[in-house]
């Protein structure tokens, strides 16, 4: 479970842990730094990589001036190395033998990966992972909250709902996958085209939401032009047809006490947008 590494003029780096394949690999040392590699391992290098200073790997044993040893152990989620977690003896050339430092090293390790595995459920849980935009679930949340702010503090806060224009008939024609493209690139376009305050989902299918705090209608209705035309540039069928999406922009006000409420509102600017030619921006 713990590594200790030796640093020679080839360095050589085992991990074992049950349950858990091996993976080693070699590092050449040139002049104190760390030059090339060679072996196979589990973090998606080949045996031809070089390292270079913006290597997480470089940047972990990067200044090897006065290093004799060092304490590794693996961190493992699922029985998958991720990364590594290191002591360093600077001292002098003593291996370190505390079998208490050793415990409580491989215990720190485990809570981190344990931490980490956690968070990575929990993005899961609140982005959609086709568009990266947050989940229908999560965005009803933020909306809730910040429609509480903006009463607390009277500030502005308005609302685009979207919908991609005949979406059925792309997935009937070109099939899903296209389809799942067509999502992930305008998912990719709403977040491009918005600010990283504003708040944007995957609201359910090829409906979409971005919230704004802090802005009008009117600056709402920009924002929601600005995607409109970049969609309608930007992403295509894979017969080369432009792709258009309609938009609703309602304001938040006071009369409006629960997120379905404002939701509605915008949902009728959707439906009339729809219903006047789609590929356009309606606010009410």
């Amino acid at each position: 479970m713990l590594i200790y590494i030796y640093f020679y003029p080839f360095i050589f780096l085992a991990a074992i842990r049950p349950l858990l394949t091996t993976f080693s690999f070699f590092i050449t040392l040139k002049e104190n730094k760390i030059f090339s590699f060679s072996g196979g391992c589990d973090f998606g290098l080949s045996a031809s990589d070089t390292f270079s200073r913006d290597n997480p790997f470089c940047s972990l044993f990067g200044s090897t001036r006065g290093l004799k040893n060092y304490v590794v152990t693996p961190l493992v989620t699922k029985d998958k190395v991720f990364g590594l977690m290191a002591l360093a003896d600077l001292a002098g050339s003593r291996r370190p033998t505390n079998k208490h430092l050793q415990t409580v090293l491989t215990s720190l390790a485990d809570q981190a990966a344990v931490a980490r595995y956690n968070s990575s459920l929990y993005r899961y849980a609140i982005y959609d992972g086709l568009t990266k935009l947050f989940r229908g679930s999560h965005f009803q949340e933020r909306l809730k909250i910040e429609m509480t702010r903006a009463r607390r503090t009277g500030e502005k806060l308005t609302l685009v709902m979207c919908d991609l224009d005949n979406f059925k008939k792309i997935n009937d024609t070109y099939g899903h996958i296209e389809g799942d493209r067509i999502l992930r690139e305008f998912g990719r376009t709403v977040r491009v085209k918005t600010r990283a305050t504003d708040i944007c989902g995957r609201y359910g299918g090829e409906e979409f939401a971005v919230l704004l705090p802090s802005t009008d209608v009117s600056g709402a209705v920009n924002v929601a032009e600005n995607i409109r035309a970049h969609a309608e540039s930007s992403i295509k069928t894979s017969d080369g047809k432009p792709v258009t999406a309609s938009f609703g922009v309602a304001a938040w006000d006071v009369s409006m006490n629960n997120p379905s409420d404002f939701v509605h509102k915008s949902d009728e600017a959707l439906y009339k947008a729809k219903q006047s030619g789609k590929n356009r921006v309606v606010f009410v």
